[in-house]
């Protein structure tokens, strides 16, 4: 795809990230395995000035936050010596807002700048993913499966069974929606429930393991500074009667101890981020260290070149496979091949003979064994099956080129689409509201709007009507249809168009075994003869069920014939109903609706899904234990406070009025 789309500063990134990699793979390493420090370094110096600025940013952050308790003192002071200025209190009063303000602004700040490069972290690495799926050679992807390449995302032990698992259900979630017409047909829906309930059950398993285990040691982290407080005090109080616990000790002490909550409760979830990550990257150097396709394997000459000669098409002794399994057998051996430019070569022979392969080893996704294969020109390839995209008729065709409407016109015409499909029509998930013909019909005319030097042309008319086939090759493929200047290699099992090609090629067990005009082929070629004969014998009982076809579809058109002329009263319909179907006509006439996102404020009923969801008992209790934390947490600071001011106006208490409050700031500390 040739389309005309402005490279933003993210993809500029994607691409010095793949190219950093490149280059450091190069330089650092022995043989072909991407180190994972190598592939961190390539991000670190991808980002490394948005890295900086966070870091940087942090650190004033941390640096406002540690004055601020340092601030809370002096107020105290201020308020605990009556003879100080006022101005004096004021003064630090507004030192202790600008030193709030300032831990907000920079707090924000420093998530905007890391939330921004983790998100461009993930946008990248995403990206090179999905691009590195491009370029897997045959054995690789036989290795990976999609639910691999969807779900390479973070987890550790039991998050790494259960991201196994994942792979395994997306794996079949999508092999169920891709087969669900067969699915439906046969009546399969419950038992690929269960297996599907079976795999997410497992799964659940996991994640429920995995929540038990953060859960605790989320209690153990939250534990922390409440325990470093008590024991703190503890300890102060308790180790000498002088020692006299006054307000602004307790409550700059605890200032700095709730410095410590933030980090402290977030420490379970950095460790599990570290470890996630670091699962990742394994996960992610694995996908990415698997074999690509070898990009020397056809040599590309521009059209500008010099050493372009008359051919288009040239192979030397080429013997290809599909894997690089060395006892793997050869699946072309000893193709000599050379097409001129604006040829049109037919590739003919029985099933299975390497017709297909030979177009594969052509695109250079076939493993070279020996041989050279050279390509002069940009190449379109329609294969077999077609691939269509899920948007308008126009969309498929274009495929993100610019429009241009006289050689839009010119395509669909030749196409055969402007009688059954219209410009706008809107296409289904892989063309499910297409007949095969259809599907056909529209990989050729995207092909075709490309404007490539050389088509490769997998059979594109065995799925189609005979005389739409007869349209298509007169105004496409043939002599003198659009492509007449173009080059042309045709797989076909057709024989009508056999004698309209400059020259036939006959495929045999991986070989050409014959090449030359069609009248010398007919004469010399038994594999051509067997093909024109088995078409033949193909064709007539192919007509004869079209015949058979035929008269049953006369005899329902007698039916409904009669059933028009003399209707029963059920069959009558009334205006109402009328009207009520052709509304519902036109609104399935949209494949794919709009999304709609609602905008204002969220409407209770949705709280309430969520409320039941969640359980109203369990949403009860969890809103208790918070009334009964905050009122914990509140008392505890009362008592503080009665407790510094009794100290202070005792200036001594007795050991055990100390234990006596030391035990009940404990206790409400601890219900926290």
């Amino acid at each position: 795809m040739h389309a005309n789309i402005q490279c933003h500063s993210f993809e500029q990134r994607v691409l010095q990230l793949d190219s950093v990699t490149i280059k450091s793979s190069c330089i650092l390493m022995s043989g072909s395995k991407l180190l994972d420090s190598i592939f961190w370094h390539a991000l670190f110096r991808t980002y490394r000035d948005k890295l900086i600025a966070g870091g940087l940013i942090r650190l004033a952050h941390d640096l406002a936050q540690l004055s601020g308790p340092m601030i809370l003192k002096l107020v105290l002071n201020f308020f605990a010596d009556s003879s100080k200025p006022i101005w004096l209190g004021i003064f630090y009063a507004i030192l202790l807002s600008t030193c709030i303000f300032c831990q907000i602004v920079l707090l924000r700040s420093y998530f905007q700048c890391q939330f921004l490069v983790g998100l461009r972290f993930r946008s990248a690495i995403t990206g090179l993913i999905y691009r590195k799926s491009l370029k897997l050679s045959n054995s690789s992807k036989q290795e990976t499966t999609t639910g691999e390449i969807v779900n390479l995302r973070m987890q550790k032990k039991l998050t790494y069974k259960q991201m196994i698992v994942k792979d395994q259900r997306i794996k079949t979630m999508s092999e169920i929606l891709n087969g669900i017409k067969v699915i439906k047909l046969y009546a399969w829906e419950m038992a690929f429930i269960h297996s599907i309930t079976r795999i997410r059950d497992k799964e659940l398993g996991y994640i429920r393991q995995k929540a038990i285990v953060t859960a605790i040691s989320n209690i153990i982290w939250t534990f922390t500074p409440i325990l470093v407080g008590i024991a703190t005090f503890a300890a102060y109080i308790l180790s000498s009667n002088e020692n006299i616990l006054t307000a602004d000790k307790a409550f700059v002490s605890l200032a700095l101890f709730h410095l410590l909550r933030g980090p402290l409760n977030q420490f379970p979830n950095v460790i599990t981020s570290v470890i996630d990550a670091r699962v990742s990257n394994k996960r992610i150097q694995k996908f990415l260290n698997n074999e690509e396709l070898d990009e020397n394997a056809v040599n590309k000459i521009s059209t500008d070149s010099k050493l372009l000669d008359r051919n288009s098409i040239k192979i030397e002794n080429g013997s290809f496979r599909w894997s690089n399994v060395v006892d793997d057998p050869l699946i072309l051996k000893n193709i000599n091949l050379e097409i001129q430019q604006g040829s049109l070569i037919a590739l003919v022979g029985m099933v299975g003979s390497g017709k297909s392969s030979i177009l594969a080893a052509l695109l250079g996704e076939m493993n070279k064994v020996h041989g050279n294969v050279s390509i002069s020109g940009k190449i379109a390839y329609v294969p077999q099956t077609a691939w269509i995209m899920n948007v308008t008729l126009r969309g498929n065709i274009l495929f993100g080129q610019d429009f241009d409407e006289n050689l839009y016109n010119r395509v669909i015409e030749a196409c055969a689409l402007k009688q059954d499909l219209g410009d706008q029509t809107e296409i289904g998930e892989k063309g499910i509201n297409l007949s095969g013909g259809q599907r056909q019909r529209v990989s050729l005319a995207r092909a075709l709007y490309s404007n490539a030097d050389i088509y490769l042309l997998d059979d594109p008319l065995s799925a189609v009507d005979a005389h739409v086939g007869a349209h298509i090759f007169k105004k496409v493929i043939g002599p003198k249809a659009l492509l007449n200047s173009k080059t042309r290699l045709l797989v076909t099992h057709g024989v009508s168009h056999l004698n309209k090609c400059n020259n036939i090629i006959v495929v045999s067990h991986g070989e050409i075994v014959d090449y030359g005009l069609y009248n010398d082929l007919m004469i010399r070629s038994k594999i051509l003869q067997d093909s024109v004969h088995s078409v033949v014998t193909s064709d007539t009982e192919q007509y004869s069920r079209q015949t058979s076809t035929t008269e049953s579809l006369a005899s329902m058109h007698r039916t409904s014939t009669e059933l028009i002329h003399n209707p029963s009263e059920n069959d009558i319909q009334h205006d109402g109903s009328t009207v009520t179907t052709i509304k519902i006509e036109e609104e399935m006439k949209k494949i794919i609706q709009k999304e709609t996102i609602q905008t204002g404020s969220v409407k209770l009923n949705i709280f309430s899904i969520y409320i039941h969801a969640c359980k109203l008992t369990m949403v009860m209790l969890i809103t208790l234990f918070f009334c009964l934390t905050a009122c914990a947490s509140l008392s505890a600071n009362i008592w503080l406070s009665q407790w510094t001011d009794k100290a202070k106006a005792n200036n001594n208490t007795s050991s055990n009025n100390r234990i006596r409050d030391m035990n009940i700031y404990s206790t409400l500390g601890l219900i926290q």
